[in-house]
């Protein structure tokens, strides 16, 4: 499955969002905060036997479940089941361990409604941004880990992959213009070069805010030239 991406090193994830979305086996996307984690769960439930039914993000929070209007992660999964499509669980890293158990003993559940027919196709796909190993998490549990990471796709971090910061900034640049009815076309090769340099601690969420109010910011019918960028950079910092 194509993805917007010309680094080699999304070529393995380009390759795993295929095999993941030709079958039901669960999913598990390792990634930093902002590297497109909850994209690459959307590809991989476009082009899945699902994709005509819903997509549902859920988001586990530290100390608390995941849920819809009030109930706990495994409540929400259950009514979801009615409905069909893809669950999208995001910081399964924040599960406590009775949760974990309570998620353990749901997926085992699970299974043996597969095996009699009994409930319809949903499914799963985790995200976190720890690594859940065993040996590494040590709050994790091993069962969970080994159940929800039939498959595991790991995407890089921007800083990791260079090769696609000027496109994806191209791309944004592009997006919010459009949006922002301004007319720039383009970055000057500085502005290119400080794009380039810079560590992206906050991956492509912190590229597309930047690029955002970079655009808001230039002058019409203009390249964002490395001056102007440099001043939206200590906005930001300030």
């Amino acid at each position: 499955m194509a993805l917007i991406s010309c680094d080699p090193a999304m070529a393995l994830v380009g390759k795993l969002v295929e095999k993941a979305a030709n079958c039901f086996a669960n999913v598990l996307i390792v990634g930093e905060s902002g590297v497109g984690k909850t994209y690459v769960a959307r590809r991989i439930h476009e082009a899945s036997p699902v994709a005509s039914e819903g997509f549902h993000t859920l988001q586990c929070y530290p100390g608390m479940e995941a849920g819809i209007a009030g109930t706990d992660l495994v409540e929400a999964l259950k009514l979801l089941e009615a409905r069909g499509g893809t669950a999208f669980i995001k910081g399964i890293q924040n599960l406590t361990r009775s949760q974990q158990q309570r998620l353990l003993a749901y997926l085992d559940r699970r299974d043996r409604q597969v095996l009699n027919r009994l409930r319809k196709r949903v499914r799963l796909i985790f995200a976190t941004r720890s690594d859940l190993r065993p040996g590494l998490a040590s709050d994790f549990s091993r069962s969970l880990y080994m159940r929800i990471a039939v498959i595991t796709i790991t995407v890089p971090p921007l800083r990791e992959r260079r090769q696609d910061i000027l496109s994806l900034a191209r791309m944004f640049l592009k997006q919010y213009s459009s949006e922002e009815n301004r007319n720039l076309w383009g970055f000057s090769r500085d502005a290119e070069e400080i794009l380039l340099k810079l560590p992206w601690h906050g991956n492509i969420h912190e590229l597309k805010n930047i690029i955002n109010r970079a655009v808001v910011m230039a002058e019409d019918g203009e390249v964002v030239d490395g001056c102007a960028l440099m001043g939206v950079l200590q906005g930001i910092l300030s």
